[in-house]
């Protein structure tokens, strides 16, 4: 009887053992040091803020995949680019202009999840000895908040203006269409994009009489969800990056 239950409880165990062994666990150390390669960042954007001393630039990099190769495409308030990417010793380097002027460069990690992270960012302007990567932010593009319209009703977020310290409202209508309220009165309906997979939008309508970014992001500083704008639009103060909150 003792060597039977003795039997049982080796089979027991033998079964519990190769069970666990067989399991796929995505929270491993095995995990967290494995190489990450240009595959890795196509569910992700960074968004990124950089100074050269005495004027702030908000941008985002995202990646799309065309004829099997991965491209960055870094988008700010008037301007695109876009390049293959190429990461190397998990360090994912951004050539703005592809002539060594304006160079991000990433040092990226990730955890026992999976989840990338950037370890290191630094921006070089060699036209500038004041230049420096003042917020460097990677998230996954399905964690962007939504800000375009249901159909329905609008998405709104607001920011207080510097200036004045009146408050201002961003309205994201149907059909791709923005506008602003504020003590002025309402603007028109401008047109807009999106861009990074829809964690950002561009507007370069002429009606607006500038141009404008946004970026979504989940957490920026503690606070979220918000979205970060930048616009040389008239209603909007073109010096500064205004950190949007949702209503």
């Amino acid at each position: 009887m003792k060597k039977t239950i003795l039997a049982i409880l080796c089979l027991v165990f033998s079964l519990y053992f190769l069970t666990s062994c067989s399991k796929k666990d995505n929270s491993t150390p095995e995990n967290q040091n494995k190489a990450i390669t240009a595959k890795d960042l196509e569910p992700y954007y960074i968004t990124s803020i950089r100074s050269n001393g005495t004027k702030k630039t908000l941008s985002v990099i995202y990646f799309t995949s065309a004829d099997g190769q991965l491209n960055a495409t870094w988008d700010k308030a008037g301007s695109r680019r876009v390049v293959p990417v190429t990461v190397t010793d998990n360090q994912f380097a951004f050539d703005e202009d592809k002539d060594g002027k304006y160079v991000y460069t990433f040092l990226l990690t990730r955890d026992n999840s999976g989840t990338l992270s950037i370890k290191e960012a630094n921006y070089k302007d060699s036209t500038s000895l004041n230049a420096s990567l003042d917020v460097a932010m990677i998230n996954k593009v399905t964690d962007a908040p939504d800000f375009q319209s249901d159909n329905i009703n609008p998405q709104i977020f607001t920011y207080t203006k510097s200036s004045d310290g009146d408050g201002v409202y961003v309205y994201f209508e149907t059909e791709s269409r923005w506008h602003i309220d504020d003590k002025h009165g309402s603007t028109p309906l401008y047109s807009y994009y999106a861009v990074a997979g829809g964690a950002g939008w561009k507007s370069e309508d002429p009606a607006s009489k500038g141009q404008t970014i946004g970026v979504s992001v989940p957490d920026y500083n503690g606070n979220g969800p918000v979205m970060l704008i930048q616009s040389t639009a008239d209603e909007l103060e073109s010096d500064h990056i205004h950190i949007a909150a949702k209503l």
